[in-house]
């Protein structure tokens, strides 16, 4: 996985906290990913461990080991099941790129199936070769 590659999914991860349940308030705070899947392979755990997304009031922002970071907006439609979002980088490598995801929340744990392309929203939680989707599960740090 190429290093620009890598920092898109980063800043899925940042985004996908902010459907945390239907407050958005309840979304503020710092995570990091557990699991990652890509185009249906997962993700090494040294990438993982890299990565630390802060996110609040419509606003993410992913770090990458204190290397870089990209930071931008989003939109969650809860009235959906599962909750839609649509995530726009503002700042960064994907400035501009607007992606569509799906995202699940139980606990301090959120699922997250991100349509990198953003052609369409995902209708499951499933990342295969032939949908090129990335899916994500993260914590809340306390």
């Amino acid at each position: 996985m190429t290093r620009i590659t890598f920092v898109l999914f980063l800043i899925l991860f940042a985004v996908t906290a902010l459907v945390r349940a239907e407050d958005p308030k309840d979304a503020k705070g710092t995570y990091v990913p557990t699991e990652m899947t890509v185009a249906g392979q997962a993700a090494p755990a040294d990438q993982l461990s890299a990565i630390k997304l802060t996110v609040g009031d419509g606003k993410y922002k992913v770090e990458i080991n204190n290397e870089g970071a990209e930071s931008g907006t989003y939109t969650v439609d809860t009235s959906k099941k599962p909750a839609r979002m649509v995530i726009t980088a503002t700042d960064g490598p994907n400035k501009g790129k607007k992606i569509l995801a799906i995202s699940e929340v139980s606990g301090d744990t959120m699922k997250v199936c991100y349509d990198i392309e953003g052609k369409d929203y995902p209708t499951e939680f499933k990342s295969t070769n032939d949908n090129k989707y990335l899916l994500v599960v993260y914590k809340k740090q306390k």
